[in-house]
């Protein structure tokens, strides 16, 4: 049950960072928090397709913050969270992509693409087709006049064409 009522949680979180709604999102992350504690052993858990505990609570806080314009936030936390192998594929590449784009917000084109690079290889797929990851790649070559090797092989990977 607690599964179900975090990701539904975790859910609010990310309408209220999308909404730019500070306080609504930081009601939402910190009830999700407190359900998180809750979780024997803080390992999160997988019901119904439903990824719910601490890793992804951490995740979604970077992806609030992103969406919530505070970069310098993001970024931090990006570089200090440590995911556990356990966490599904997607989750770990959905945080991969947030972190490349909270790297991209900093000006940490390195990060970013190394994030990339990180998403792709644990959720090819998702990374492919993903808008958030495509606009990840467009910035990084269009923020940068010299578009590097990796920076095209993802893009042309992706299907598309950097100048």
């Amino acid at each position: 049950m607690v599964t179900l009522l975090g990701s539904l949680r975790l859910r609010e979180a990310t309408l209220a960072s999308r909404a730019r709604d500070e306080q609504a999102t930081e009601h939402h992350l910190i009830e999700v928090s407190r359900l998180a504690e809750q979780i024997p052993g803080q390992t999160d858990r997988v019901h119904y397709h439903l990824t719910f505990g601490p890793a992804n609570v951490a995740v979604h806080n970077i992806a609030a913050q992103v969406e919530l314009k505070n970069a310098d936030e993001a970024a931090k936390r990006a570089r200090a969270l440590r995911l556990p192998p356990s966490l599904p594929r997607t989750r770990r590449g959905h945080h991969h992509i947030d972190a490349a784009r909270a790297f991209l917000a900093v000006g940490d084109r390195d990060k970013a693409l190394t994030a990339l690079q990180g998403a792709r290889q644990v959720a090819p797929q998702q990374t492919r087709y993903h808008p958030m990851a495509r606009e990840a790649v467009r910035l990084l070559a269009q923020q940068y006049r010299r578009v590097g090797q990796d920076v095209r092989t993802l893009a042309a990977w992706m299907g598309q064409t950097v100048a």
